[in-house]
C-alpha cells in the first residue's frame, strides 16, 4: 500500500515562557516578515499560526508600541493570505490549558477565534491541541459543537504500548464522537527538514518509516516547525511534483483539514481504537501534573476573575437589556480577552519565569479592574430604575442580586455598623433574622430567581440575633439540623451527619512534605517523613455564635523546616515558624462547614495540604471537571516501560512521567462515595486533588513552594521539560488564602446534587447600597427562572455574540434524561437551540411564555432567546455601592511578627554566576571538538560523527545560554530587592539588563530551535549508518 506523507508547516507560539511578552512579541512582526516572504517566494506553500489567533492582535500592538505605520498593509496582506487558503487560521484565540480554566473561558477563547478567523475570511475546522497538559472529557463535544471535523492531540493519550495507533475515536461523557490523531512522535518531528538539502528525501522517510505502522490509514503526518521558529522551512522546493516521492510514499505539503479529510476518508469503515472520558497519562508524554498546584496564587485569582465576569458582569448585563439598558458588549470582550492572556498553558500552570507571572497579576488587576467600572456602570443605570419610594423611613436601603436561574434564600453580608437593635424588611413587610458581626450585620434572605429584592434596614426594636461571644470554649461544637461539628486540641475535627448516622474523625489536618520537584511536577524526597498537625496544639477561639451562624477560628505556629540542603538530598536542620489562621464557619441552614486558610508562607521547597480522612470503601474518586463530572481510579493501573517495544522507544520524545498519576485535576470539587454514604470537598480556585489510599483521604492541596523552572534531576519525571531557570518567585513567599469546605451526603454523586452544594458555597449574591427614589421597576423582580430536579448548571446567561438575543448555556451532570421547564413571561418572541458557536440549529416552542427541554446526561445545550426588550424608565442617576462580602477579621495584625525572607540573596546570585561560567566553559569545548569535524562528512559513520557532536554543542549551548539568562534574572531581583530596600530608583540598571535580555533572548530562542533539529538528524544518520 502506497502512502501519502502530510508536511503540515507551522510554528507553536509560547506568547510567554522563559521570556515575558514584553521580548516575545518584538520577533511576532520579524516572523510574519519571513512568511511573507516565503508565501511570495513560493506561491503554494501552506502554513498553520499554531491554532491561535492571539499572535494576529499581538503583532498590530507590537507595531504599534514601535511606532511603525504598517498596521493596515498587514492586515491587508494576512487577510490574502487567509483567503487564498495559504495561511491558516483559528480555531481559537489562544492555545490555554483546558484543565485549568472554567467552562466558559473554553468557549470564550473559540467564540473569540472564529470571530477573528472569519473575518479574515479563513478558520480551520481542526482542533489543533499540540501542547496542552492533559486533556478534559468534554473536548470532543466542544469542537462538535463548533464545526470542528476531528482534533489534532499530543498529550495525555494513553494506550498499551502494543496498541498504540495514530488515530483513535475520542467519545465524551454526551456521546459525542469525533476522529483524532495522536501526535506519536510530537509537534516537531518533521523540523528542520530543509538543514541538509541533499538529505531531505531521506530524513523525510525516516521520520515516517516511524510511524507509519502505527497508522490505520494510508496517511501519516510530519509536522514541519517548532517553538517561535523565526523562518518557515524552505522545503516546498524539495518535493514539488513528486521530486521525493518514492515507491512506498508519496509527499505533499499539507493543511490540517486536508489532513483530517484525508484520514477520516482513508480509515472508510476500519474499526479504529475508541478513547473516553479525559485523556491523562504522562506514560509517553508529560502531562505535568504540578502545575495544578504550582503558584497557586494565579488559580485563585483566576478563579475569582472568571466568576465575576461570569457569574456578575455578564448576567447584570442581560438584566439591563431587559430593563432597556443597552448591553457593553465592547467593554466585555475586552476583558475577556484580557483575561484569556493570562491563560495559555505556559502561564496559567505557573511554569514560567517570574516576569511572567508578575505580568499576570498585573493583567489580573488590570482586568478586575475594568471589570468593576463596568459592572459599577450597569448598577448605576439599573438601579436607578427601581422603585425605592415605599423603603423611605428605612436608615439603609440595598438591593441583593441573584444572578441563578433559581430562587434561594442566602446569607448576605449587609455592611453596617448599629449599637441598637434592627429591623430587615423586604417591599412586603416581611421581616428577616439578623446577626451583628465585625463587618457588618448578616442576614438570611430570599431572593427570585435571576432578579433583585430591595430590603430596608430599620433602626427599630426587633428580635434580636446578637453574635455570643465564646472565646472561653476552648474545644467548641458546631451544630444544625444537619451536621455536628467537634473539635479537638490539635485543630481537627470529627463531623457526623445527623441524618444518617455516619461520622467522620481526624477531619482537616494539615500536611506539610518535602518538594524537591520544580514547576512542572512535585517531586518527594527520599527519605522525607511527612509532618503534619496532629501532633500540635492549635489556638482555638470561638469567634462568633449566634443564630445565623457559628464561627471558630484555628490557629496555629507551624515549625517547619526552612529550605531543602545544599544538595536538595533532604529538608534543613534550620526552621522557620509559618503562621497559619483558619476560620471555620457553619451557616444555620446549610451542609457545608466552610473554611478560610490564611497562610504567611516563610518557607522554600514544600508542599501543603489539607487532608481529609474518610475511611468509605471505594476504588473510585470523582471530581467536577469543565461541563462534566470526572472519576478516577484511587489507585490507577501502574506500567512498566522497562520493555516498551523499540518501536514505541523510537517516537517517544520529550519528558514523561515516572509512574501513573495520582494527583488530578477538578474544578468545584472532590469526592468518594460508597453508594450510601459520600464525603464531598468544595473548593474555590484551588485545582489540584489526591485521594490517598489510606483511609481513603482526599487530599486537597493549598500550595506547592519550588525555586525552579525545570531541573532534571526528578525521580518522578524522566527527560527534559524546560529550561533550568531559576524563578524564586515560584517559592510563594507570601500571604495566601484558601477558601474550601466539606459537606457529607447520601448516596452517589448525582443523588447528592453536588453541583448545587458547589454553587451554594462558591456563588454569592450582590449586595448594592441604594437611595430612596421613584422608578419604574418594582422593588423586587425576577425576569426568568428555571425548573428542574436534576443537578443542572448554568454556566453562562450572556449577550449573544452578534448582539442579536441572549444566550443561555446548561448542562446536566446526571446518569438520566432530565427535563429542565425555563419560565420567561411575555417578553420572549422565539427561542432557538443553538450550538457552542451560536449558530442557531432550531426553533423550540414557546408554551405560555416557557419551554420545557429534555437534557441527556452531561449533554451541553445552547438557547438564544430573542425578546421583546421594555424600555423602563429612568428616574434618577445615582451613584451606587457595591458591598464586599467577605468578613474582614484582624488576619493581617496576627501575621505582623514573623517577617518575610529575602526572596534572592547574594548566595543565590553568585550560584548562578557560578552556574553559567561553568556551562560556558564545556560549551567551548563542545564547540571547538564541532569545529575540529568541519569537513570530515564524507561516509555516513563521519556525518553521524559531526551530527553528534553538533547536538552535544547546541545542548551546551543551550545549557549555558539558559544559565546565563538565570543569572541575568536572579541578578535583577537581587538588586530590584536592594533598591525597594534603599527606597532607590533602579531605572539604568533596569535599562542594561533589558538589553541583556534581547540579546541572550534572541541567541537562546535559535539555538533552542538548532538542539531540536540536531535531535531528529542524529537519529537520522544512525538508520543511514545502519
Amino acid at each position: 500500500m502506497k502512502r501519502t506523507i502530510h508536511i503540515i508547516s507551522h510554528t507553536h507560539w509560547d506568547r510567554e515562557w522563559y521570556l515575558s511578552s514584553q521580548y516575545v512579541n518584538r520577533w511576532i512582526p520579524i516572523f510574519f516578515e519571513n512568511l511573507f516572504r516565503m508565501l511570495e517566494k513560493e506561491p503554494d506553500y501552506r502554513f498553520v499560526l499554531d491554532g491561535q489567533t492571539s499572535m494576529i492582535d499581538d503583532c498590530c500592538a507590537q507595531l504599534q508600541i514601535e511606532g511603525k505605520q504598517g498596521i493596515d498593509v498587514f492586515m491587508d496582506t494576512l487577510k490574502k493570505y487567509v483567503q487564498e487558503g495559504r495561511i491558516i487560521v483559528g480555531p481559537y484565540y489562544l492555545q490555554p490549558d483546558w484543565q485549568l480554566i472554567s467552562e466558559e473561558a473554553l468557549i470564550r477563547n473559540m467564540l473569540y477565534g472564529k470571530e477573528i478567523s472569519e473575518a479574515l475570511g479563513g478558520g480551520s475546522q481542526t482542533g489543533w491541541l499540540l501542547d496542552n497538559f492533559g486533556q478534559i472529557s468534554q473536548t470532543s463535544q466542544i469542537h462538535e459543537q463548533f464545526g470542528m471535523k476531528g482534533i489534532v492531540v499530543w498529550r495525555g493519550v494513553e494506550f498499551s504500548p502494543e496498541k498504540i495507533r495514530s488515530e483513535f475515536c475520542w467519545e465524551s461523557p454526551d456521546g459525542t464522537k469525533l476522529p483524532c490523531v495522536y501526535l506519536l512522535s510530537s509537534y516537531r518531528n518533521g523540523m528542520r527538514l530543509a538543514s541538509y538539502p541533499e538529505e531531505v528525501q531521506g530524513r523525510i522517510i525516516n521520520e515516517a518509516d516511524k510511524i507509519r505502522d502505527f497508522a490505520q490509514s494510508a496517511h501519516v503526518l510530519l509536522m514541519n516547525g517548532y517553538d517561535q521558529e523565526m523562518e518557515p522551512d524552505d522545503i516546498l522546493p524539495y518535493i514539488r511534483e513528486g521530486r521525493a516521492d518514492t515507491e512506498q510514499y508519496q509527499i505533499c505539503q499539507s493543511t490540517p483539514d486536508e489532513y483530517m479529510d484525508a484520514v477520516i476518508d482513508g480509515l472508510n469503515e476500519t474499526e479504529i481504537p475508541r478513547l473516553s472520558g479525559p485523556l491523562y497519562s504522562g506514560r509517553y508524554i508529560s502531562v505535568f501534573p504540578g502545575i495544578l498546584s504550582c503558584r497557586m496564587y494565579l488559580k485563585v485569582q483566576n478563579d475569582r476573575l472568571q466568576r465575576k465576569l461570569e457569574e456578575v458582569m455578564e448576567p447584570l448585563g442581560v438584566m439591563g437589556v431587559l430593563a432597556g439598558n443597552a448591553y457593553p458588549r465592547s467593554k466585555v470582550n475586552e476583558t475577556w480577552k484580557l483575561l484569556l492572556k493570562n491563560h495559555p498553558h505556559d502561564s496559567i500552570c505557573g511554569v514560567s519565569v517570574d516576569d511572567v507571572h508578575t505580568d499576570m497579576e498585573i493583567r489580573f488587576e488590570k482586568a478586575e479592574k475594568e471589570a468593576d467600572i463596568c459592572r459599577d456602570e450597569m448598577l448605576r443605570k439599573l438601579t436607578a430604575k427601581i422603585d425605592t419610594r415605599q423603603f423611605a423611613k428605612a436608615e439603609k436601603v440595598f438591593h441583593v442580586f441573584n444572578t441563578t436561574l433559581k430562587e434561594h434564600k442566602r446569607q448576605v453580608l449587609f455592611p453596617i455598623q448599629s449599637s441598637g437593635e434592627l429591623q430587615i424588611r423586604d417591599e412586603e413587610g416581611r421581616e428577616y433574622p439578623w446577626q451583628k458581626t465585625d463587618a457588618g450585620v448578616i442576614a438570611e434572605v430570599t431572593v427570585p430567581a435571576f432578579g433583585f429584592r430591595t430590603f430596608g434596614i430599620y433602626d427599630r426594636p426587633a428580635e434580636t440575633a446578637e453574635a455570643k461571644d465564646g472565646a472561653a470554649e476552648r474545644c467548641p461544637i458546631l451544630e444544625n439540623a444537619y451536621i455536628r461539628v467537634v473539635f479537638e486540641k490539635n485543630g481537627t475535627f470529627s463531623m457526623t451527619d445527623k441524618e444518617t448516622g455516619k461520622a467522620y474523625h481526624n477531619l482537616g489536618y494539615l500536611e506539610d512534605c518535602a518538594d524537591g520537584g520544580d514547576e512542572y511536577n512535585y517531586s518527594d524526597v527520599p527519605g522525607d517523613v511527612p509532618r503534619t498537625t496532629l501532633e500540635e496544639e492549635a489556638e482555638i477561639t470561638l469567634v462568633e455564635k449566634g443564630a445565623l451562624r457559628t464561627v471558630v477560628k484555628v490557629q496555629y505556629r507551624w515549625s517547619l523546616p526552612a529550605r531543602l540542603t545544599a544538595d536538595r538530598a533532604g529538608r534543613s536542620t534550620d526552621k522557620e515558624i509559618i503562621p497559619i489562621t483558619v476560620y471555620i464557619t457553619l451557616l444555620q441552614n446549610s451542609r457545608i462547614l466552610r473554611f478560610r486558610t490564611l497562610i504567611r508562607n516563610r518557607c522554600r521547597d514544600h508542599r501543603i495540604r489539607v487532608m481529609f480522612p474518610t475511611r468509605i470503601k471505594t476504588q473510585y474518586s470523582y471530581a467536577q471537571t469543565q461541563f462534566a463530572i470526572t472519576r478516577h481510579d484511587i489507585i490507577p493501573e501502574a506500567f512498566d516501560n522497562t520493555d516498551m517495544p523499540e518501536d514505541v522507544k523510537r517516537i517517544v520524545v520529550g519528558a514523561r512521567e515516572s509512574s501513573a498519576v495520582t494527583q488530578f485535576p477538578q474544578r468545584d470539587f472532590a469526592a468518594v462515595t460508597d453508594g450510601h454514604n459520600g464525603v464531598c470537598i468544595l473548593n474555590r480556585g484551588l485545582p489540584e486533588y489526591e485521594v490517598m489510599p489510606k483511609d481513603t483521604t482526599i487530599a486537597l492541596t493549598l500550595f506547592r513552594s519550588v525555586g525552579w523552572l525545570a531541573r532534571t534531576d526528578l525521580h518522578t519525571r524522566i527527560g527534559d521539560a524546560g529550561p533550568e531557570i531559576y524563578t524564586p518567585d515560584a517559592q510563594c513567599l507570601r500571604d495566601m488564602e484558601f477558601h474550601y469546605g466539606i459537606s457529607l451526603f447520601a448516596g452517589d454523586t448525582a443523588e447528592a446534587r453536588l453541583l448545587e452544594k458547589a454553587d451554594e458555597m462558591n456563588r454569592s449574591d450582590l449586595v448594592v447600597r441604594t437611595t430612596v427614589h421613584e422608578g419604574s421597576i418594582p422593588p423586587s423582580e425576577s425576569f426568568f427562572h428555571m425548573e428542574a430536579k436534576g443537578d443542572i448548571r448554568v454556566t453562562a446567561v450572556k449577550r449573544a455574540q452578534d448582539g442579536k438575543g441572549i444566550i443561555l448555556r446548561l448542562f446536566h451532570a446526571g446518569e438520566q434524561v432530565q427535563e429542565v421547564k425555563l419560565v420567561f413571561g411575555n417578553w420572549v418572541k422565539k427561542i432557538y437551540e443553538t450550538n457552542l458557536a451560536e449558530s442557531d440549529k432550531k426553533e423550540i416552542p414557546l408554551v405560555e411564555g416557557a419551554v420545557k427541554l429534555a437534557v441527556c446526561p452531561f449533554q451541553i445545550v445552547s438557547l438564544r432567546v430573542l425578546s421583546e426588550e421594555k424600555v423602563w424608565e429612568t428616574s434618577c442617576q445615582e451613584d451606587v455601592v457595591v458591598c464586599d462580602q467577605t468578613d474582614s477579621y484582624e488576619e493581617c495584625e496576627e501575621f505582623h511578627a514573623y517577617a518575610m525572607p529575602e526572596i534572592v540573596n547574594s548566595q543565590d546570585v553568585e550560584r548562578e554566576l557560578n552556574r553559567a561560567e561553568k556551562a560556558e566553559s564545556e560549551y567551548a569545548k563542545q564547540r571547538a571538538a564541532y569545529v575540529a569535524l568541519e569537513g570530515k562528512e564524507g561516509s555516513a559513520e563521519e556525518k553521524l560523527r559531526r551530527a553528534v557532536s553538533k547536538l552535544n554543542m547546541e545542548i551546551w549551548h543551550r545549557t549555558a545560554l539558559e544559565a546565563r539568562l538565570s543569572y541575568v534574572y536572579t541578578h535583577r531581583k537581587k538588586q530590584e530587592q536592594d533598591f525597594r530596600a534603599k527606597r532607590e530608583s533602579g531605572s539604568s540598571f533596569s535599562e542594561e539588563t533589558d538589553a541583556q535580555i534581547c540579546r541572550l533572548a534572541d541567541e537562546l530562542n535559535t539555538v533552542r530551535v538548532e538542539r531540536r533539529g540536531a535531535e531528529y538528524w542524529v537519529d537520522y544518520f544512525k538508520q543511514c549508518k545502519k
